[in-house]
């Protein structure tokens, strides 16, 4: 078969089996579904926020206060700046709700 100019071709490796895996479940799914813009799309936003970027950390936390409006969320200055863990922050230092038995070795 012939292929069209500026088209190219995947083939996906073992380790990469999950996202072949992950884009043939979606196309099976969804008779609208097109690969080609999905995996556009996940290229435009890997390049607009790639790894690590602060932009995406703003973004999780401004997704975060929508969808929990009442939960506690660390700003990006506090995740970033400290050691301690978004869990341990969470409590806020109450831990009468706490019951002894969940407190037990595993």
């Amino acid at each position: 078969m012939a292929k069209r100019e500026g088209s190219f071709t995947f083939t996906f490796s073992k380790r990469n089996n999950d996202v072949k895996e992950l884009i043939a479940t979606k196309k099976n799914n969804d008779e609208n579904f097109v690969v080609t813009d999905y995996m556009c799309e996940a290229v435009r936003f890997y390049e607009k926020y790639g790894k690590n970027s602060t932009e995406l950390r703003n973004l999780v936390v401004e997704i975060m206060h929508q969808e929990l409006p009442n939960a506690y969320i660390p700003t990006v200055e506090e995740v970033t700046t400290t050691s301690s863990h978004i869990i341990d922050a969470s409590f806020n230092g109450n831990v009468d709700d706490i019951d002894d038995e969940d407190l037990d070795e595993d």
